[in-house]
């Protein structure tokens, strides 16, 4: 059932002559995407807000063994349920899953705000990672149901713009509450923006998207997608907290995720109706997309994860001065964003532009391995502006290649298979580097969860630290290979999508 009335399609279609092109008339589709940017803006403050107040936290529940699983559980239930929901609004409209994701995020953040213990706050962090995993696919998805991709590159510049202010306005206002009222603050203030995007979304999200998807619902499939899924990353985490490769932790989970997953295959082959369309897996647009979404992630992450670490750990600067370091990238960010959506919008070609994006972060990447003990903060910045600027090519614009060039009514399984490659990548990839920084910082007697304070302290955690960028320039290559494989397809100047066209061009 759609969200909405016959009477709202046909009040959307007359609207047409007005906003050529697009879904709804103009005032309607800006104030459309206000509230979805502000679902996205909520989502991701969720993320970063924390960041500055772990230590508070750690040391007012004195249980500093479980704490990595605040990060932890929130990026499992926000990425295994990015499917599902992605799924379930193609089939039943975005505006329920929305605000349903909306609603359960804000109990999350209600939960955390009376925690005290760290259960607790674990539990606070996986309820709010369920409503981020409905509010970011259908968020995104929606937004292709509003704006034609000929025109959508620039309007892209708006999500990067409130991607950027939650990376950096999140961790500075989650340290200003930690160390002047109280850490369960971090979880109070996201509640009124929750109800702003509540409100907006209830009164502005009244459309139904071109083309509903028909077939019903793969309840087993999902199920066990969700579940092998869930035991990977399982898997993927106790590993990135020191787990060894060979311990029950990590193999347990992780054996039970594949046998879910090989079931999931071979579902998939039996049935009439898979989670994942067959038409998609043999697809080499959507594949490479989904890996390009995949080493994006790994980049992101990594970039926002270790060089705190670095500016801190190797050049010895303070906690609050090291944010110089992020601020830029995200600024940078948000200028490609910008820039390439415009390019791309004026050209209708997007190759040029995502092919320029992983050899860029490479560079970056490169330049964050040449630091030492003695570089200046300079180099650190500079590194970080040149990775913003590759993250910029590739981020939003992947979403765009794959909502442009596949079926109308699988929008929201393809934009939840970005986001989900996106946020697997940033999983993946800081579980795997943060064993081999755990392994390499104790073998050349770095004391662990400390601040290298020496000289020597201070340089062999630099030495450390190197590989680490090292592999993810690796990884950079390989995503120069994945998106060079991505064919260009002809930008539709509609949302409504021919039928001659809704056959993947690769």
């Amino acid at each position: 059932m759609a969200d909405t009335a016959p009477h709202d399609v046909d009040a959307a279609a007359a609207t047409q002559g007005a906003n050529p092109g697009y879904l709804l008339n103009r005032r309607a589709t800006m104030s459309a995407f206000t509230s979805l940017v502000l679902g996205i803006f909520l989502a991701t403050l969720a993320q970063t807000i924390l960041v500055t107040a772990l230590p508070h936290i750690v040391a007012d529940l004195n249980d500093p063994k479980e704490y990595s699983w605040i990060f932890g559980v929130y990026m499992l239930t926000s990425t295994v349920t990015v499917p599902l929901f992605g799924r379930l609004s193609d089939l039943h409209g975005r505006r329920r899953y929305f605000l349903a994701g909306v609603v359960v995020f804000m109990a999350g953040a209600v939960i955390g705000a009376f925690a005290d213990t760290m259960g607790q706050v674990i539990t606070a962090r996986a309820v709010q990672g369920l409503g981020a995993g409905a509010v970011i696919p259908v968020a995104q998805a929606a937004i292709g149901d509003l704006v034609p991709p000929s025109r959508r590159g620039r309007w892209q510049s708006g999500i990067g713009g409130v991607i950027a202010l939650a990376y950096v306005v999140g961790p500075t206002v989650g340290g200003w509450l930690a160390d002047n009222v109280d850490w369960r603050w971090t979880f109070t203030v996201t509640l009124p923006v929750g109800v702003l995007t509540f409100a907006t979304g209830w009164r502005s999200l009244r459309f139904t998207q071109p083309k509903q998807a028909s077939q019903p619902m793969n309840y087993v499939g999902s199920l066990l997608m969700a579940g092998g899924l869930s035991g990977v990353l399982i898997g993927v985490v106790e590993l990135g907290q020191g787990a060894g490769p060979l311990s029950a932790g990590f193999l347990g989970p992780t054996l039970v995720g594949a046998i879910l997953l090989a079931a999931l295959v071979h579902h998939q082959r039996a049935t009439t109706n898979p989670v994942i369309p067959a038409e998609f897996v043999g697809d080499r647009l959507f594949v490479m997309s989904c890996a390009g979404g995949f080493v994006t992630g790994v980049a992101l992450f990594a970039a926002i994860v270790y060089t705190p670490l670095l500016t801190q750990g190797v050049l010895g600067i303070s906690a609050t001065s090291s944010g110089i370091a992020l601020a830029p990238l995200m600024i940078a960010n948000f200028t490609s964003i910008t820039v390439t959506g415009d390019i791309i919008t004026r050209t209708g070609r997007y190759r040029p532009v995502i092919l320029a994006g992983a050899p860029i972060m490479a560079t970056g990447f490169a330049l964050l391995a040449l630091v030492n003990e003695q570089s200046s903060i300079w180099l650190v910045v500079t590194a970080t502006i040149v990775i913003g600027l590759g993250l910029g090519c590739l981020q939003q614009n992947l979403v765009l290649v794959m909502q442009n060039a596949l079926p109308a009514e699988h929008t929201g399984i393809v934009t939840s298979a970005s986001q989900f490659t996106r946020t697997a990548g940033g999983a993946v990839g800081i579980a795997i580097l943060g064993a081999v920084l755990s392994w390499l910082m104790g073998s050349s007697g770095v004391p662990q969860g400390e601040a290298a304070a020496s000289a020597a302290q201070r340089a062999a955690l630099a030495g450390a630290l190197r590989p680490l960028f090292v592999v993810t320039v690796v990884v950079m290559a390989i995503g120069c290979w994945a998106v060079a494989r991505i064919p260009q397809v002809a930008l539709r100047k509609t949302v409504h999508q021919p039928e001659a066209e809704e056959q993947s061009a690769a």
